[in-house]
């Protein structure tokens, strides 16, 4: 501190001045003739006074011309200074870099908002409402069609595609660049006529109501359900459903926080809130109505029903998939018949429905009084079946009783399933058979590892001696490297990333008589 000032040298801005820095406005001399009304600026540190002659109203040293509000003797000012920029929507409101306009950031996106839709040959990608979008449209053959990055519109459209599965990526940032979410999902472009009646741009057979052109909508905006017992109503986050929330108090409770309201035809269910949700509706003769996993709108509301009993199965899992609650419970619709099982009405319902990469398999029964245990056999064509799993019945008692149980490695193609009930004097009797089908691939790959420094390692032993196409983009969408390996060996598939920049990749796997198959890696190197 060589002035004695009380301000350290690098701090200080003339070290040899005791009488800098001082206070901003005190009056000062900047050694120029022609400038009047010298003053210290925000800084502390300047001296700067105003051209003779200079109109300056509001006394801040900043002539008309280049004084963005000549009224206010606080503008211009040091970028980054708090201010209100009078939206109530944003926040964090702040002197830009010109020292003049204030602006607040907008609150972050969600990737619930986002609608992909798709035409005859385009795709329309809408509800981009995060500080920062990135969207990127690649065609069958992974080229390009689509790429924005921060300029993205609040709708973004590629448009004359060609047939086949497109790729399509949608990022959200903050106003940081940290990511929100990101949304990965192939969109299946027919190329054929669109029939679309409404003229919303949206074909019919992806339009949920092809008559009403304000329909598929952003996800939140107001609507009515029809229910009068619900209130807040609004589209759920497919862009077609509108439902609302059941007041406080209303509605029956069944249990794990889950109630329902029902009119003559419909129920609504409410409570559907967590990690993950699997939700299940039965008839009166417990065949399945409506079926949910992961994407079941909270409130539910299931129309078209009759008088009855019906039958509410909801799991609740955390974030991880451990079991919070469960339950399984009568739901009356209308006036309601309830499910009564006689010596004369012997009943066996089981049905097999996807789960994700998984199939489950329930089964309801009134005859636990007289069984022993069940199996669920599984067959390929339908026709040759064998024992997938044995269940041991758990009560005995006269009412019905449901099962659910999983198989957790499904073939590709149609996997056929029936259940044989087998009594406690040996005899026994099978259900219908009932099929699901996987249309694309259940084995995955390895890819290690995952981050990568100088190298990563591709395992694809599960399709040893099949030809595959490989391909590594860029986060540009551009590809980088290609392989075409005619015999997948056993062993694991090395690729140099030596000359690979830190950053975001794609591997995408074209295996024979296979979907593509798409994972992302991250090369990281600290210099």
């Amino acid at each position: 501190d060589n002035d004695n000032d009380g301000v350290c040298a690098p701090d200080d801005c003339d070290d040899n001045n005791p009488n800098i820095p001082t206070t901003v406005g005190a009056t000062c001399n900047d050694g120029d003739p022609n400038t009047e009304n010298d003053v210290i600026q925000s800084d502390a540190c300047t001296c700067q006074g105003t051209p003779v002659g200079c109109t300056d109203n509001d006394n801040d040293g900043v002539c008309v011309p280049d004084d963005c509000d000549d009224g206010n003797p606080n503008i211009p000012t040091t970028p980054g200074t708090a201010c209100n920029d009078g939206d109530s929507n944003t926040t964090n409101d702040v002197i830009q870099s010109d020292g003049c306009s204030c602006a607040g950031t907008a609150p972050d996106g969600d990737c619930a908002d986002v609608v992909i839709a798709s035409g005859p040959t385009s795709i329309t990608v809408s509800g981009l409402n995060s500080p920062i979008t990135q969207v990127q449209v690649f065609n069958p053959t992974w080229q390009q069609v689509l790429n924005c990055s921060g300029d993205c519109g609040l709708t973004e459209t590629a448009s004359g595609l060609t047939p086949g599965s497109h790729y399509v990526k949608v990022r959200f940032y903050t106003a940081g660049w940290s990511l929100i979410c990101e949304i990965d999902e192939y969109v299946n472009i027919t190329g054929g006529p669109c029939t679309d009646n409404d003229n919303d741009g949206v074909c019919a057979p992806d339009d949920c109501d092809d008559n009403n052109p304000n329909l598929p909508t952003t996800p939140g905006s107001t609507c009515n359900d029809g229910n009068p017992n619900t209130e807040n109503d609004a589209i759920q986050s497919d862009g077609c459903t509108c439902a609302g929330t059941l007041p406080p108090g209303e509605g029956t409770d069944v249990g794990c926080g889950v109630s329902y309201v029902s009119t003559s035809t419909s129920t609504t269910i409410s409570g559907l809130s967590a990690g993950h949700v699997i939700a299940k509706l039965f008839s009166p003769s417990w065949a399945t109505v409506y079926s949910c996993v992961d994407d079941c709108p909270n409130p539910l509301t299931i129309n078209g029903l009759t008088d009855g009993t019906y039958h509410l199965s909801v799991n609740l899992y955390d974030a991880n998939w451990q079991p919070i609650c469960d339950l399984t419970e009568d739901l009356i619709v209308g006036t309601g018949q309830s499910f009564e099982a006689t010596d004369q009405q012997e009943n066996l319902f089981f049905t097999a429905m996807k789960s994700g990469r998984e199939v489950s398999l329930s089964w309801v029964t009134n005859t636990e009084y007289k069984n022993d245990y069940f199996v669920v056999e599984h067959s390929l064509d339908g026709n040759q079946f064998e024992p997938l799993m044995m269940v041991e019945s758990v009560e005995d008692v006269m009412s019905e009783r449901m099962y659910q149980e999983f198989d957790l490695q499904p073939n590709q193609g149609v996997n056929f399933y029936r259940l044989q009930q087998i009594a406690l004097d040996g005899s026994f009797r099978y259900s219908s058979i009932r099929a699901v089908r996987f249309d694309v691939d259940l084995k995955s790959f390895g890819l290690f590892p995952n981050p990568a420094a100088e190298e990563i390692y591709l395992n694809l032993s599960d399709y040893k001696d099949m030809q595959v196409n490989i391909q590594i983009i860029n986060a540009l969408g551009q590809t980088i490297e290609q392989r075409s390996i005619a015999s997948i060996p056993e062993h694991a598939i090395r690729f140099d990333l030596a000359k690979y920049r830190n950053g975001i990749y794609n591997i995408s796997i074209k295996v024979e008589g296979r979907k593509r198959m798409t994972k992302q890696f991250v090369v990281s190197r600290l210099y």
